[in-house]
Order: structure tokens, then sequence, then C-alpha cells
């Protein structure tokens, strides 16, 4: 019997399909509560349904495929009949006639052409389960890497250079209208978090299948994850940053849902005829209403 001690060190070592997709579904109630009209909140719905997908995939690749390995079975059984049969009668007529043995040749090269090709026959039924499972898990995956990409186009157009003032007019907008420094931070965080969920999805499909392909195929969506996470996280970096600096006294920014007080948004406009004095030099930000 195991201990409770032995059981939670178990639940720790594997990957758990419906905590991911009680993550997924957590963190697309967040962002339908704060973004309910944007693309990122299309997107983590999105990432709900792949998750439930790959959880349903990921247990259909850990059953084996009965069918295939009774075929093997029943092969392997006959390559073990054959060796046998080969060299018992082998064995008898070179007791029988010793001047026969252009007959025993013969023989015991004939039984071995038909256990060369039962093996491969039975080499290749083991690998056609693989093969089997790796089309539909290579398939997912790709779909998971095009749902990475989607969701760093979300994250493209929300610049922190706007909050400044010292981004090119020539550029074109950025960010949506209406989003202030905190509301951007936490749309970048957002995109962060599903991009994390993400890459555990993906890790779904390896817990049970240990083809090279899929494996490698997960360990670019890996990386591919970690390398658009890092860049999210350097504009959330030059984010939190200007806020220190832009930050009067007596003036407290907090995120709007998680605050009951009212709050001073810092992309307040300037008083009129002066400009906004902040300690860092800046120019005073943009305003969006």
């Amino acid at each position: 019997m195991q201990t409770p001690s032995h059981q939670q060190r178990g639940s720790f070592r594997t990957l758990d399909p419906d905590k991911i997709l009680e993550t997924a579904r957590a963190l697309h109630s967040r962002v339908k509560q704060r973004f309910p009209a944007s693309g990122l909140c299309g997107a983590s719905n999105e990432l709900v349904l792949i998750t439930s997908e790959a959880k349903e995939r990921a247990g259909l690749l850990a059953r084996p495929n009965r069918w295939v390995r009774a075929v093997a079975v029943v092969l392997g059984v006959l390559l073990a009949s054959t060796c046998v049969i080969t060299l018992t009668l082998g064995s008898l007529r070179f007791r029988e006639v010793a001047s026969t043995l252009s007959d025993l040749a013969q023989g015991i090269d004939a039984g071995t052409h038909v256990a060369i090709l039962l093996s491969a026959a039975i080499y290749s039924l083991v690998t056609l389960e693989m093969r089997m499972k790796r089309s539909p898990a290579l398939k997912a995956l790709h779909e998971l890497r095009s749902l990475a990409h989607i969701i760093d186009l979300h994250q493209l157009r929300k610049d922190p250079e706007i909050f400044t003032g010292d981004r090119d007019p020539m550029i074109g907008p950025a960010n949506e209208p209406g989003l202030s420094a905190v509301q951007v931070e936490r749309y970048l965080d957002y995109c962060s978090e599903m991009l994390a969920i993400l890459s555990k999805a993906a890790a779904l499909y390896v817990e049970n299948c240990k083809d090279a392909m899929v494996l490698r195929a997960v360990d670019e969506v890996e990386n591919l994850v970690c390398g658009l996470s890092r860049k999210i996280w350097q504009k959330i970096k030059i984010l939190y940053r200007l806020r220190e600096i832009q930050r009067r006294p007596g003036q407290v920014e907090t995120d709007p849902l998680h605050s009951p007080t009212p709050i001073r948004v810092l992309t307040a406009h300037a008083p009129s005829g002066a400009k906004a004095n902040f300690s860092s030099g800046l120019n005073p930000p943009k305003t969006y209403e």
C-alpha cells in the first residue's frame, strides 16, 4: 500500500491534463473579464479548446493498439517456431546421413530466409503502431505552433514607447485606444501565461509517446514559446520601469479590477500651459480616453 507521501511525490512527476485544462479555463475567464472585446479573448478561448483536444489526443496515444500487437505476437510465435523446426530438422538430417550436407545447407538457408522475413514483418508492425500515433501527434503540435504565433501577433502592437511620447508618429498607432500602462502590462502578462499553458499542452503528447520525431516537435514548440515569452517580458520590464520613473508623490497606480478605490491613471493630461515634471526627463505620455 502506498503511503501518502509516496502518492504526493508521484503527483508531481507527471503532467495532469485536468489541471492544465483547469488553468486554461481560469485564464480565459480572467482575460474575458478584463478584455472581453479583444482578439486576445478569442485566442484564450481557442487555447481552452486546443488544451481539451490535447488531453483527449494524449489519452488516445497512451492506449495500445491491440490489433497490431496481437498480429506482432502471432508473427513472433511463428518466428520462434520456424527457428526451432529448422534447427531440429537440421540436427536430425545431420545425424542420419553425413553425405547430405548440401540438403542440410539448403534447409538451413531456407529457414534463415523465413526467419529474416518474419523478423522484418514484426519490426514493421511494431513501428507501425508508433507511426500511426505519430501522424496525429505531429498535426496537433503544428496547431499549437500556429496558435503560439497568433498569440505573438496580439502582443506586437503593445509598444511601451507610446507611454513616453517618443514614438515616431509615422509608424502609426500602437496600442488600442483607452489602454493605460497597467492594462497593457496586464495584457502582455496574459500573453505570456497563454504561451506557458500552450507549452504544457504540447508536453502532454510525449507523456506516453516516446517517438523521436514527436519529441523533436515538442522541443521545437517549447523553444518557440520560450523565445516569444522572452520578448514579452522585455516589454513588461520596460513598462514597469516607466511606471516607476513616472510615478509622482501622492499618485498611486493599481489594477482597477483589483482595487475597490478610484485611481488616477498615469496617462492623464498635463496641466495647461505647463509640462509635466518627470524625474527622468521623459516627455509626458499621451492620453487615451
